[in-house]
């Protein structure tokens, strides 16, 4: 046994170097989207999956960084055909039995990383290591003594914790070795290669599917893309912008960078997703605004705003008795109202730790193991968690505040703009609950306490 094991770590110590630099530049990352694109298109994603597989498991045993695994990270669940994920598809025994022993061998591998390379750096000296214990405590005791708890909101409250507290740290020290600078620009590539994922996705969907199109509109409910329908898919996109405008204004490639942004803000718009629509827009005027007085292109973004403005208001000018009936279909809650009304009465119920997860008493209409929720976060932790669990999200909430605003920056400000989009967004849907939508929250948060903690060093240094 012992020879066996000096010779893995022999092998690994071998080509660790090797497979790190080729998982944490460029190609891999590119192939990995190219891929998943082809995959998902061909509905051959199954067979697809084999080569990103092996690669995930060679980058969480043979890698120290995290920035490994980020691509498989960021676009395995894009993968998924809208035709294979409505169908009984991936519950046929052989792709059934073969999933099972993929994402099971991914799990020991995630297990291996993070006992390996995460576990033995957290301690009280971590950061937020106070508001995420609270927060866990307040998430585990969701519905308790309400009379509608159940074992599941036990199993959602870790599901939960996995999201907020495991991966911020997997992401923070996954990638302490890194250069803050060089990892910021390397997100923001890996945002461009998701886009073109998810966009590339939306593009064959409006190109071969008829049913999309009707009475000269476009159809919303057949936008679906197998992962996701609209929502998700506009949020999916959204959450990017922030990213690829940053591209736009320092760095390199910057013009490819500002046409993937707008691309990716067009697709956001052809998600149908209302909640994108209004938020895409919002926030891709945010960029243009902040590229007017920051990075290195504020001529440029001056223009762009300048023909923003014009464009806006003459839509509105030559536009205006088309756009009102579209206006005030906007603000139709389409059923939002009824779930916060009972999001209140379940707090009521049960003040101090809410009804549970589980307290709407349905499933997710796609998923039927995922409880139903609120379409709001505060309302969601009210009712859930009540106002133990609430108090703790608020606390957590303002703690992530603490590094942006302790030394505000150009780079910990544009890291704070997808989380803005997560929160924002999820005021008026569930994303900071739905755990595959929290991973590019996770990274730019761990980024911005990774650039507190540079600062801090700095300033010690500066001190000695």
């Amino acid at each position: 046994m012992t020879n066996i094991l000096n010779t893995l770590r022999s092998v690994r110590e071998r080509y660790s170097p090797i497979l790190s630099r080729f998982f944490g530049g460029k190609l891999y990352p590119a192939a990995v989207a190219l891929l998943v694109v082809i995959g998902h298109s061909t509905k051959l994603e199954f067979y697809f999956n084999f080569p990103i597989m092996i690669s995930a498991y060679l980058a969480l045993l043979f890698c120290d960084s995290i920035r490994a695994f980020l691509p498989t990270l960021l676009t395995l669940i894009y993968q998924i055909n809208y035709t294979h994920g409505f169908s009984d598809y991936y519950f046929t025994p052989p792709v059934f039995v073969i999933l099972i022993v993929m994402v099971s061998v991914l799990a020991l591998c995630f297990i291996f990383y993070f006992v390996r390379n995460i576990a033995p750096k957290i301690s009280t000296r971590s950061p937020m290591v106070l508001p995420l214990l609270l927060l866990g405590v307040g998430l585990l005791c969701n519905g308790l003594f309400s009379g509608a708890w159940v074992i599941k909101n036990l199993f959602y409250a870790v599901l939960q914790i996995f999201a907020y507290i495991l991966l911020f740290y997997t992401f923070y020290y996954g990638l302490s070795d890194e250069d803050s600078g060089e990892m910021i620009e390397h997100l923001t590539f890996l945002a461009a290669m998701v886009s073109l994922v998810i966009s590339g996705e939306l593009a064959v969907l409006y190109l071969t599917k008829d049913a999309l199109f009707a009475d000269g509109g476009i159809v919303k409910e057949e936008v679906h893309l197998g992962w996701g329908m609209w929502n998700p898919i506009g949020f999916s996109l959204t959450v990017l912008i922030p990213l690829l405008m940053r591209g736009a204004m320092v760095g390199k490639h910057k013009n490819l960078y500002l046409i993937g942004a707008f691309i990716t803000w067009g697709f956001a718009v052809l998600s149908m997703s209302r909640n994108a629509l209004l938020f895409s827009t919002l926030f891709m005027a945010a960029c243009v605004i902040i590229g007017c007085f920051a990075g290195e292109r504020r001529t440029l973004f001056r223009i762009l705003l300048g023909i923003g403005i014009a464009a806006a208001v003459g839509v509105v000018v030559l536009f205006y008795d088309k756009l009102m009936p579209l206006v005030e279909k906007f603000f139709d809650d389409n059923g939002r109202y009824d779930l916060w009304r009972t999001a209140i009465e379940n707090f009521l119920a049960s003040p101090i730790f809410g009804k549970g997860f589980y307290g709407f008493g349905q499933g997710n209409v796609f998923a039927a193991f995922l409880p139903w929720l609120a379409h709001n976060t505060v309302l969601e932790y009210l009712s859930a968690t009540g106002i133990i669990g609430t108090a703790a999200y608020i606390y957590y909430r303002a703690s992530t505040l603490v590094p942006v605003f302790r030394r505000i920056s150009y780079d910990k400000l544009m890291l704070l703009l997808p989380i803005l989009v997560t929160l924002f967004m999820s005021f008026i849907d569930n994303y900071v609950f739905h755990i595959y939508t929290t991973f590019i929250y996770s990274l730019c948060l761990a980024l911005i306490f990774k650039l507190y903690r540079d600062e801090q060093k700095e300033s010690e240094t500066d001190t000695l």
